[in-house]
């Protein structure tokens, strides 16, 4: 029955319990990440054995295959460009296609990460690659950047910046109770955590698609534009402004590619009068207009997988579910067929 406990019960539990569920899952756990500073990433070579077309290589990321001296492209991004309930990541697709590919994708990084990696594991190992791709995500690239910035200038590192998963534990005794006197204990947080998010208006919403009529939540959404200020954007874009000029100085062409939330995903099939889909819109211009001046001020590409992507929605699930952004090995694939013709220009 242990696989078939939904994330709702298994937080639930107890911490030895959540630990190796989650690990078996694939989700991010102390056990199966190292890391130093701000930087982390899966073991080298761990094996997650209800993911096993991930393959983890001897840096702690997914990747099938070790990294060459010479490579073609280098991704960099969030859980986006892992893909890792896709059977076939952005990687994969790009190597089928005869490019050598090294995916530095990694679950909850923002701007500021990417540049980590790409110094660390492309940089300092004297790997020459010729293009890199930064997929920068909408739904969280914004904050992770403020939550790393807040963190590293206050001496904490990533840790504290991932914190625990889940953070709850009601239990009073030091000693692990069975599995049922821990939910117990845990269940009347989880019960007025539910009643306050049904407070804040944790509605949901029917939306009409070409395919069918989907009910998706709309948690996270809002009637009015979540407009960053300047001052919130700088963290985010100081990343992609140090990781492009870290690509320049070795002669890299980079692309600044951009994904959408969720809400952006479906604003193509909410009537422009809904507020909702008003909102989408100025924050998905605001984002546009931001990463666009970003790859123009400094001479490189930008891709927006956007419009792909809400087309691809609308005839068959791009995402591992309705109410999620993350992309299915479909949604990876319009991924690749959006961006690959950049890359092979910049070859």
């Amino acid at each position: 029955m242990e696989r078939q406990l939904p994330y709702a019960i298994v937080e639930l539990l107890t911490k030895s319990a959540r630990t190796q569920i989650l690990e078996r899952r694939g989700l991010f756990v102390r056990d199966n990440l190292v890391g130093e500073d701000m930087l982390y990433h899966w073991e080298p070579e761990a094996v997650i054995n209800e993911l096993p077309w991930v393959k983890i290589d001897s840096n702690g990321y997914r990747n099938a295959h070790e990294a060459k001296s010479q490579i073609d492209v280098v991704l960099l991004g969030d859980s986006v460009t892992i893909a890792q309930n896709s059977r076939k990541d952005m990687a994969a697709l790009l190597n089928e296609k005869d490019l050598t590919t090294l995916n530095l994708g990694f679950s909850s990084y923002g701007p500021l990460h990417y540049r980590d990696p790409y110094k660390k594991t492309v940089l300092d190992a004297n790997i020459a690659a010729r293009v890199v791709v930064i997929n920068f995500c909408y739904c969280n690239d914004v904050t992770d950047a403020q939550s790393y910035e807040r963190l590293k200038k206050i001496g904490k590192n990533w840790t504290d910046y991932l914190g625990t998963t889940p953070v709850r534990n009601a239990f009073p005794f030091d000693f692990e109770p069975p599995w049922i006197i821990s939910i117990l204990f845990n269940a009347p947080y989880k019960i007025v955590q539910n009643f306050r998010n049904k407070q804040n208006g944790n509605a949901r919403m029917k939306i009409e698609l070409p395919r069918t009529l989907v009910d998706i939540p709309l948690a996270g959404w809002s009637r009015t534009p979540k407009l960053f200020s300047d001052r919130q954007w700088a963290p985010a874009i100081q990343g992609l402004l140090e990781t492009i000029k870290l690509a320049q100085v070795e002669g890299t062409h980079v692309i600044l590619a951009y994904y959408p939330n969720l809400s952006q995903i479906y604003m193509k099939y909410i009537t422009p009068s809904n507020p909702f889909s008003a909102a989408a819109h100025q924050e998905y211009n605001d984002a546009i207009f931001r990463l666009r001046s970003v790859a123009d001020q400094s001479g490189n590409d930008f891709v927006d997988y956007t419009p792909a992507i809400q087309r691809a929605h609308g005839d068959q699930m791009v995402s591992t579910h309705d109410g999620d952004y993350h992309p299915n090995e479909y949604g990876v694939k319009v991924m690749v067929d959006t961006i690959y013709p950049i890359i092979k220009k910049n070859l």
